[in-house]
């Protein structure tokens, strides 16, 4: 007998949605009772806000560079066709933020999902805190190119899981490479969504 299929709909007080989403932010990412079996068991990774700034819900910081990856590979799984959705409607044509080592000021990467380019890393090139990087060691790093007047190498990639798996790693190594001990050396910063929109990423377990 063929199974019958639908869709169900409710209707729930915004309060209540709200204190359903925080309460998951909370309890965070795990194998404990009541925590999400990944991040993208979260309510949501990422948000563009317009208007009066709200005090949002978001995952707690952790100090596990295994759990960071984890997270900032589920959000770029996602991004690519979500942020296609903001593009068309002409909301903003790229979001992007720096991952920075908040004791040193030290920027380190860049990241930018744009309409026009996709996905693009940038390793910002600090050389007075690195010396010379030798080119083809860059590039068995998975660096493309260095862009002279970013002071930056860059890499691209097409959309796709494996995309967001390679460049999730990358970013992982390239902290640490850089002397950042665990993720709650790093912060988020210049998170942007073009104009007025302010990019969130509540689904990124480090400080902003």
């Amino acid at each position: 007998m063929a199974q019958e299929q639908g869709v169900t709909m409710s209707l729930r007080p915004s309060a209540s949605l709200d204190a359903a989403e925080a309460a998951a932010f909370q309890n965070g990412v795990g194998t404990s009772p009541g925590q999400a079996p990944s991040y993208l068991q979260l309510p949501y990774l990422w948000q563009i806000q317009r208007g009066p700034e709200r005090k949002q819900p978001g995952v707690a910081r952790t100090s596990d560079w295994n759990q960071l990856e984890q997270a900032l590979q589920n959000l770029l799984e996602v991004w690519a066709d979500q942020t296609a959705l903001l593009y068309e409607a002409g909301w903003c044509d790229e979001v992007a933020f720096d991952m920075t080592k908040h004791a040193s000021e030290d920027r380190v990467l860049g990241l930018l999902q744009s309409a026009d380019d996709g996905l693009a890393l940038f390793l910002h090139d600090d050389r007075a805190a690195i010396g010379q990087p030798d080119p083809d060691d860059m590039v068995a790093r998975g660096w493309q190119q260095r862009i002279k007047l970013l002071r930056a190498w860059i890499a691209s990639f097409e959309p796709g899981p494996d995309a967001a798996a390679t460049a999730a790693r990358i970013v992982v190594r390239e902290l640490r490479r850089r002397g950042a001990v665990t993720p709650l050396s790093v912060s988020l910063t210049a998170l942007s969504g073009n104009a007025e929109n302010r990019l969130r990423l509540p689904g990124i377990p480090l400080k902003c």
